[in-house]
């Protein structure tokens, strides 16, 4: 949605503003919870299909998502009242905030951070998983640490006048930094960065280049709403970490950038070659998320918000 309206902003060309609006819809009518009984927000999507074709749904909600939908809600309420349609704006912006208010409600005050979401209650606890926060209709916190619960949601939102002053949006990424460093030798170099959780599920431990470029940049932009330098050292640091990544990681191709690096990466079997996380094991080889951030977090560009 960010980008087809990024396209209709620079053409005028209405093709695209209909195509956001049919990916929302489709958004709205199938993902938005209106039990009115747990958390709000929307679900993560569809498992899949049952044995008669119907759709059968993820009634768990995602903290980055909500993040997600947010920024792509409000960049659609911008475009419809530029272009005058004040009741499509004002509705989109409803839905906008059904989104970040749920986002909002997975704060942790107590630890300045953003849980991962919700679950339904009853599910069972398993890598990613952690429902043992409070619960609220069939909404049970998932209370698992990410990245990108933490990256994400402060791109979208830390500018927004509904919820710039809610929370001091340098705690999250304060967290992030104490939390998620990571620190790894491999061919003979010493190689810091971020995991999108503390530790990996298994094997060995690493970097994941992909959540390194989102810190980056995250701390970039926050630095810019608070018109400070908190992070600057720590931008510095982490911009010659992930070009050093780029020239000099095992199995890049000194073009893009690996999507991991792995404690001594450059020695293991094939097998083991990749990072592991809850979702997915990430290799160590050229990718393209980790490619992609990194020159978002060079240039300092937020792709969560409309230029």
């Amino acid at each position: 949605m960010l980008a087809l309206l990024d396209d209709c902003k620079k053409t005028g060309d209405v093709t695209y503003l209909n195509d956001a609006i049919t990916i929302g819809n489709w958004i709205t009518a199938n993902l938005e919870d209106l039990t009115g009984t747990g958390y709000g927000g929307y679900y993560a999507g569809y498992f899949g299909y049952d044995s008669n074709m119907h759709g059968v749904i993820n009634f768990g909600k995602s903290t980055e998502n909500n993040g997600d939908i947010f920024a792509a809600f409000t960049a659609l309420a911008s475009i419809e009242s530029n272009l005058g349609n004040q009741n499509a704006a004002a509705s989109w912006t409803n839905l906008a905030n059904a989104a970040g208010d749920f986002v909002m409600q997975m704060f942790d005050s107590s630890k300045g951070r953003f849980n991962a979401g919700t679950v339904p209650a009853g599910t069972p606890a398993s890598p990613g998983i952690c429902p043992t926060g409070t619960q609220k209709g069939n909404d049970v916190i998932n209370v698992c640490d990410f990245v990108d619960s933490n990256t994400f949601t402060t791109l979208a939102m830390a500018g927004a006048p509904r919820y710039n002053s809610q929370i001091d949006w340098r705690q999250p990424i304060q967290y992030v930094l104490s939390t998620f460093a990571q620190t790894v030798t491999a061919a003979g170099l010493t190689f810091q960065g971020f995991d999108i959780v503390a530790t990996p599920t298994s094997g060995a431990n690493g970097i994941s280049w992909e959540f390194t470029g989102q810190v980056v940049e995250t701390m970039i932009y926050v630095d810019q709403l608070y018109a400070q330098t908190t992070f600057s050292s720590q931008i510095s640091l982490y911009l010659a970490q992930i070009q050093q990544a780029q020239t000099s990681a095992p199995f890049g191709d000194g073009l893009g950038l690996v999507a991991a690096t792995l404690q001594g990466g450059d020695t293991l079997p094939p097998a083991q070659q990749c990072l592991s996380t809850p979702f997915q094991c990430i290799p160590e080889r050229v990718g393209l998320a980790a490619t992609s951030w990194a020159v978002l977090a060079e240039q300092g560009v937020n792709p969560l918000l409309l230029p």
